[in-house]
């Protein structure tokens, strides 16, 4: 007999009104600010909003928990989670930024992936607790469908027409004495002297008398069909095809029909004999980390497909879907702003990757992640201490000051420490009054005069703080200034003169 859930109402409330919230999606939007969660539930509800659990004011009198929320700064989709016993109910809503703040995390992926990394692999950043993840671009992995299915179909056609297999070597027992295991034939004899039989020409002498074993344990080689290396290629066709019907939900309606041809064709890969015999196998392992087997190193075409599968899984593929995608990067929209940053101000300047792929956290000897012949720039890592010290690092209590950015002129010996902030002041126009103190203990810190904030403003106008010998930028930088400055070229000259302005001012 079934069990009935036990009865769960939620609200939150934002003075002046409360919004009854059902399971599953809510239309509903709230202010980014203060709020009042309330759970009437049968018993004490285990409660956490994006997934960080919510202490509550429990009344068991009239079977009521409250909450306090603080969606200040909090931009995006939510999650809400309520646990009654072994029942769990998630609830989900957005703060009124949600659509311009997904709008603004898509612009910056595609600047990122189309000026800097040339679609060659979705963008990708951390998070805070150090996980690398992936904002989505539907044309990014568009593109590679596009680019490898000929290759894809090429590869499974001349692998169904000519299988690869397997040598493998067993023992088994035999009538016949060629190949046969010395060892292991003497093994069994000693264990069953009834399969020796006496015969005056036998080869085996024993008390004197000579016998013919009936029986031996010969080598046996025989070719065996590559059903691992089968299964995992249908595997990555399945996935494949999974991923263009969620990419068919939200592309163009004309590129939508192109996609439906990509899976048309995967189909009928995965649907061929030779991957079709694969289907009862079951394999453990992680299909795009497990080592290469013997196949995929000495077959060329498996190799290939190995190479194509890692290549979609580690940098092209979605973990999930697109609709938890962008709920999950508007929650580190922080860290997505920060990369963003830390790409557009590299190439302002016109420094280049220290890595092959033009990731920000491949860093050289030094620790710098972009380089020029007199400029280095550090991202989101500690500087080398002969390039920059803190006066802490002399004390009792070091400190592990980590600056989103950071550049130092070998030339002039002059050094830039730039924080990134996804906020702005009420206006829009400025940086947040705790963000320039922040900046403040930056520039004490490490005994220098220069100091920036990057922050998502509307209008395109940095402005210089400047007071006894210091000095803070205030530049304002979001993906939507592409298309108010005529073009990329137009940001990256923007930030350039901003920056080699407060660089080349003796000030400081």
């Amino acid at each position: 007999m079934s069990s009935t859930p036990p009865s769960v109402t939620l609200s939150v409330q934002q003075i002046p009104e409360a919004v009854e919230l059902a399971p599953g999606s809510n239309a509903a939007e709230f202010r980014e600010g203060q709020g009042l969660l309330t759970v009437s539930s049968p018993t004490i509800p285990y409660v956490s909003l994006d997934d960080v659990p919510l202490k509550p004011h429990w009344r068991a009198e009239s079977r009521l928990a409250a909450y306090n929320v603080d969606l200040t700064n909090q931009v995006g989709f939510h999650r809400i989670e309520v646990r009654v016993g072994k029942n769990r109910f998630l609830y989900d809503f957005q703060t009124s930024t949600a659509k311009s703040s997904a709008e603004e995390i898509l612009l910056m992926a595609e600047t990122c992936a189309s000026h800097f990394l040339g679609y060659r692999r979705q963008f990708q950043y951390w998070a805070a607790n150090g996980e690398r993840r992936r904002v989505l671009l539907p044309q990014t992995q568009y593109a590679w469908l596009r680019d490898r299915i000929d290759e894809l179909e090429s590869l499974s056609e001349s692998i169904n027409l000519r299988p690869a297999s397997n040598l493998v070597k067993r023992h088994s027992l035999s009538s016949s004495g060629r190949r046969m295991s010395i060892a292991r034939t003497t093994r069994l004899l000693r264990e069953n002297h009834r399969l020796l039989e006496e015969h005056p020409s036998g080869p085996i002498e024993v008390d004197g008398k000579s016998f013919w074993p009936s029986s031996v344990i010969v080598l046996q080689r025989e070719r065996t069909p590559a059903k691992l290396e089968h299964f995992v290629i249908r595997e990555f066709l399945s996935a494949l095809i999974r991923d263009c019907e969620d990419l068919r939900k939200i592309v163009d309606v004309d590129l939508a029909a192109d996609i439906a041809a990509f899976s048309a064709r995967l189909r009928r890969l995965a649907s061929l004999d030779v991957f079709m015999d694969s289907i009862g196998l079951r394999h453990s392992g992680n299909s795009a980390s497990y080592l290469p087997s013997r196949i995929e190193q000495t077959d060329v075409r498996y190799g290939r497909f190995r190479a194509l599968r890692v290549e979609y899984k580690s940098e092209i593929g979605p973990t999930r879907s697109y609709k938890d995608s962008i709920r999950a990067n508007l929650k580190d929209i922080w860290e997505i702003y920060q990369t963003f940053a830390g790409h557009i101000i590299g190439n302002a300047l016109g420094l280049e990757y220290v890595s092959a792929d033009r990731n920000l956290r491949a860093r050289d000897s030094s620790g710098a992640s972009m380089r020029s012949p007199n400029l280095l720039l550090y991202f989101d890592v500690r500087p080398p201490k002969e390039m920059l010290a803190s006066w802490r690092d002399l004390s009792g209590r070091p400190a592990d000051e980590r600056p989103d950015i950071c550049l130092v002129d070998l030339a002039t010996k002059r050094h830039l420490v730039i924080d990134a902030k996804y906020r702005t002041n009420r206006t829009g126009v400025r940086a947040k009054q705790e963000d320039l103190f922040e900046m403040h203990g930056y520039l004490n810190s490490f005994d220098v005069g220069r100091g920036a904030i990057v922050f998502p403003g509307n209008v395109a106008d940095a402005a210089v703080l400047v007071g006894r010998g210091n000095q803070i930028l205030e530049l304002p930088l979001r993906a939507s200034m592409i298309e108010m400055l005529g073009g990329i070229q137009g940001v990256l000259s923007y930030v350039r003169a901003a920056i080699q302005g407060i660089m080349n001012n003796p000030t400081g």
